[in-house]
């Protein structure tokens, strides 16, 4: 097949027996191509701009160098010769040309200074030679000399160390963790919870060893599956600590400040929530979701005696679920009888549920619809809080176990009952958080 050149007057051809270089006109970047298009300076027809065909080609005689090149600085990235029968003349390519070489020679000139600037510098930066009478092997005989005597040193302190490692080992292997628990009353608080050591070994005794879990509940809660199977039977051996008071009992040790204002006080309630990891199904997710905390909790209905000791602990609930609601539900209010009184906060309605039992609710007054309480009502209101504050202290003592205080594990979820029981059980064990003889900051 014989191909000829697309510029316009020229007349070289190619064919097998005569091979020349025949360039295509390139497709990409596109504008290179609108160069070469420039170049070649043909039209379309009717005056249309002309498109290249993919066998248009444009031969050598156009190239300064009798070829095409790749580099936009060089004058032949496009055909500049020859283009449209211009012959005879200086063409924009020769200057081109030209002005290519004059640059590649100021080029070399350069790279030739840079390459003598660094020769120079090297030059000049060269340490002085040393003398050649230095004694160069008295230093090193010195410093080898003296690793040597440090390593043996640090070869005898390494066997010393090595010893005393396995001395310690033996004494750890033979002691237990229970007993270097209760080696006293501050690492009995801080593994078991429990006060002392002596109130520990008391309620060890009569529950068996029950306690000695409490170490893994506390210390241990990230590790699901160490304590998992042993929270219910512990729960079960403690849960008598957490018990519904006697109510001549409970007149006869009641505080000084509820005798004077509330002597049938007989529980302070309250709810508290417990962060736990969000659940995969979307139902549960929507149960346990707080509007309150904007996280995922449960929630437990927490009843205690003037004294401050824990009566009462619900069942978990959903974190959307309503006080008014857990109270209902949850078994509170058939622990009441005639007569008895009970103090919360505003959000418990639960007076016409008392009042079925015979039953008073204590609760702040409300300011809706009223533009201030009246002196009375907020006595009253100020008389409520100092007591019911006591049940808030109550609750953080119970947030001081990780368990409770940390986003629980979705593992742990479902014993989440039993442990709020351990834990209101151990704090039961602690001193009362109302004294016998504390009274009123105000005037009655």
């Amino acid at each position: 097949m014989v191909v000829s050149c697309c510029v316009i007057n020229c007349t070289t051809r190619f064919n097998n027996s005569d091979p020349k270089s025949f360039y295509r006109v390139p497709k990409k970047p596109d504008t290179r191509r609108q160069l070469w298009i420039s170049a070649i300076k043909r039209e379309g027809p009717e005056g249309k701009p002309w498109e290249p065909a993919d066998h248009d080609r444009v031969c050598y005689q156009h190239f300064i160098t009798g070829q095409k090149s790749n580099d936009k600085t060089n004058p032949d990235y496009v055909p500049s010769i020859h283009m449209g029968g211009y012959e005879g003349t200086t063409t924009n390519g020769q200057l081109h040309a030209a002005r290519f070489e004059r640059f590649q020679k100021r080029e070399a000139d350069k790279d030739q200074q840079e390459a003598a600037s660094v020769l120079l510098d090297i030059s000049e930066n060269l340490p002085p030679p040393k003398e050649t009478t230095e004694d160069l092997h008295g230093p090193c005989i010195k410093k080898i000399a003296a690793l040597r005597i440090e390593n043996e040193l640090l070869h005898e302190e390494l066997g010393r160390l090595q010893a005393a490692n396995i001395t310690l080992r033996k004494e750890v292997n033979d002691s237990r963790f229970g007993d270097q628990a209760i080696s006293s009353d501050r690492k009995t608080l801080f593994y078991t919870g429990v006060p002392n050591k002596a109130i520990f070994m008391c309620a060890e005794t009569a529950e068996e060893g029950g306690l000695h879990l409490m170490m893994e509940l506390d210390q241990h809660y990230n590790d699901v599956y160490k304590v998992i199977k042993g929270i219910p039977k512990l729960a079960e051996k403690l849960s008598f600590l957490v018990q519904w008071p006697d109510k001549d009992n409970l007149i006869k040790n009641m505080p000084v400040v509820f005798k004077l204002s509330y002597p049938r006080c007989i529980s302070i309630i309250d709810c508290f929530e417990v962060f736990i990891q969000r659940p995969a199904n979307l139902t549960a997710r929507a149960q346990t979701w707080s509007s309150y905390k904007h996280r995922n909790t449960i929630k437990f209905l927490v009843s205690i005696t003037p004294t401050g000791a824990i009566s009462f602990v619900s069942k978990a609930f959903g974190g959307r679920t309503s006080d008014k609601v857990i109270t209902q539900r949850s078994g509170f209010l058939d622990k009441l009888e005639h007569g008895d009184q009970v103090l919360a906060y505003r959000g418990f309605l639960i007076a016409e549920e008392l009042a079925s039992r015979h039953a008073s609710l204590v609760i702040p007054a409300f300011t809706k619809g009223k533009s201030q309480l009246s002196a009375k009502e907020v006595e009253q209101t100020r008389k409520i809080a100092h007591v019911r504050i006591h049940v808030e202290r109550a609750i953080e003592q119970l947030k001081n176990f990780n368990i409770l205080s940390s986003n629980m594990s979705i593992y742990l979820v479902p014993h989440s009952d039993s442990i709020v029981t351990l834990c209101s059980a151990v704090c039961n064990l602690h001193p009362k958080l109302v004294s016998q003889f504390t009274v009123c900051t105000f005037d009655i």
